[in-house]
């Protein structure tokens, strides 16, 4: 049985290019006013050793629970349209992502649960007799996440969200930067192989 070429030397430039990876997409997703989102602590590589025709993986990333939503975070979601925001139209966002929100909110439930999950307050933007109530802030009550969950909820689904790529251009940023070390790296290995297999025989 033919052996798998170690790759040693490979694998250590590998491991060095997927921790820059990480640092640039998480830089990239606090530059985009994320810093606190979980997709920055969720993110992480695994060293792997797969081969697929004559491709070779080295390297997988990983995103925790975050496994879908990565995507949407990176390559954004054009909203359904018809979005109206204070002082008219808003401007649609996600513009040349291959996902589209088809429905006039999002999920039941999904807006609701990340609200009591972060420390965000609520305020209060409805009409009132009272000017004095509009923008104080309102208590976490069922109600009061329910309502605001909707609203946050229709104006993601009709406006979109914004296509970031803090991976995608993390990963293309690293690889210009890494690819002639690893090409190297990955010449040592093969020079050694054959060093050793002229040995096997020599002996």
């Amino acid at each position: 049985m033919k052996q798998k070429l170690k790759l040693t030397n490979t694998k250590k430039a590998v491991k060095i290019f997927a921790i820059a990876v990480i640092k640039s997409a998480q830089s990239n997703l606090i530059r985009s006013k994320m810093k606190n989102s979980d997709l920055i602590d969720n993110m992480e590589y695994e060293m792997v050793h797969r081969q697929i025709g004559r491709l070779v993986y080295l390297v997988d990333f990983d995103f925790g629970n975050s496994e879908d939503y990565w995507r949407f975070v990176d390559e954004g979601v054009r909203g359904k349209g018809g979005y109206k925001g204070k002082g008219g139209r808003g401007r649609a966002r996600g513009q040349g992502s291959p996902f589209r929100f088809k429905k006039n909110n999002i999920k039941r439930g999904v807006i609701e649960k990340w609200i009591r999950r972060k420390k965000i307050r609520l305020r209060n933007y409805q009409k009132s007799m009272q000017k004095r109530l509009a923008g104080t802030f309102l208590k976490k009550t069922k109600k009061n996440i329910r309502n605001a969950a909707f609203t946050i909820g229709r104006a993601i689904a009709l406006r979109g969200l914004t296509r970031t790529q803090f991976f995608t251009k993390a990963y293309q940023k690293q690889y210009t930067i890494h690819i002639n070390k690893i090409t190297k790296a990955y010449a040592a290995d093969i020079a050694q192989d054959v060093a050793d297999n002229m040995k096997k025989h020599k002996d």
